[in-house]
């Protein structure tokens, strides 16, 4: 009796999202919006203000210059948000997925202990590396001078992504002795009137 009535329950709890696409699932469970390549300036901090507080690093947020660069940028990147990290010392290069725990690989980072496919990070970061020379421009720009660097983290992501996925990259700031956070929003600066 008891078990008819539990497969009942996992139907009628079910079957509503089963209607549903995973993509239309996924968006609803992290607040992901409709992509919206204009964003104001205003909008674009508030939805990074997490890492304008209290932060010991250099901050710089880019935006795109064109609307051809953008979209061929994601083209190219269909994975996001991510973020690549440069260790300064070693050179070596990891990517973290903003859908994993973020702050546990920052842990394995602080202690040494998180190991990657350095060929596909390397590609990724060149990528990266030659978009932001030639396709970006800086919108936000705060200067700070760190003892000892370690880190450069590049943060690819877009203020359309929801304010959940902003919060679990907030745990890459835990990262000790960041030199600079440089955040690759996927938009343009939209001109207030």
């Amino acid at each position: 009796m008891k078990t008819n009535q539990l497969i009942r329950i996992s139907l009628v709890a079910i079957l509503p999202l089963s209607l549903f696409s995973c993509q239309l699932t996924l968006k609803a469970l992290l607040g992901i919006k409709d992509f919206n390549q204009y964003v104001t300036q205003d909008n674009r901090l508030e939805y990074y203000e997490g890492f304008l507080e209290n932060n010991d690093y250099s901050l710089k947020i880019y935006t795109f210059k064109e609307e051809d660069s953008l979209f061929s940028f994601l083209k190219k990147q269909n994975n996001f948000p991510f973020i690549v990290v440069n260790n300064l010392e070693s050179n070596q290069k990891y990517r973290i997925s903003c859908y994993e725990d973020v702050s546990y690989d920052v842990e394995l980072l602080n202690n040494n202990n998180l190991s990657v496919n350095q060929d596909s990070i390397t590609n990724t970061y060149s990528f990266i590396d030659k978009t932001i020379k030639q396709n970006l421009k800086i919108t936000y720009n705060k200067e700070k001078t760190v003892q000892n660097p370690i880190w450069d983290i590049y943060i690819v992501s877009g203020t359309f992504l929801g304010k959940k996925l902003q919060k679990r990259t907030l745990g890459i700031t835990k990262l000790n002795n960041i030199k600079t956070i440089n955040i690759i929003d996927m938009s343009m600066e939209k001109i207030e009137e």
